[in-house]
């Protein structure tokens, strides 16, 4: 029997929907709930998925073979955005946007994230905020 492969259907509009990302560990596949993911940290060529199960304080991370462009390209808009080169978040996550001597999100899991400029008005159009004039 042939090795099974990740084929990336999510890449596909259609396949929006899937709810799962599959993580090739060895010859198996784990597979991670994207309502689990808090967020991604990019380490070169690799990435980090750093996912918070149930309310479960510690936060683990699986280490992948996908940049964060990958992600960045396959996750679904309405959830992830790139906050800066090297983090996209689940917006779900998100508790508090820090403005005050440049902005950070605080997520769920207490982890704070720095936002890149090139990125804060993005970050309030998804959710659904006007900037202050």
């Amino acid at each position: 029997m042939k090795d099974l492969i990740i084929t990336e259907p999510f890449k596909k509009p259609e396949y929006y929907h899937t709810t799962v990302l599959p993580i090739k560990k060895g010859k198996d596949f784990l597979l991670l709930r994207l309502y689990d993911i808090t967020y991604l940290k990019g380490d070169g060529a690799y990435s980090k998925i750093y996912i918070q199960k149930n309310g479960i304080e510690n936060l683990h991370y699986h280490h992948t073979c996908k940049a964060l462009g990958f992600y960045e390209k396959t996750f679904p808009i309405y959830s992830f955005l790139r906050v800066h080169n090297s983090f996209i978040v689940n917006l779900d996550k998100i508790v508090y946007i820090r403005t005050k001597g440049g902005w950070v999100l605080e997520l769920v899991d207490s982890t704070i994230i720095k936002v890149a400029d090139s990125h804060k008005m993005e970050l309030l159009k998804r959710l659904g905020l006007k900037p202050e004039l």
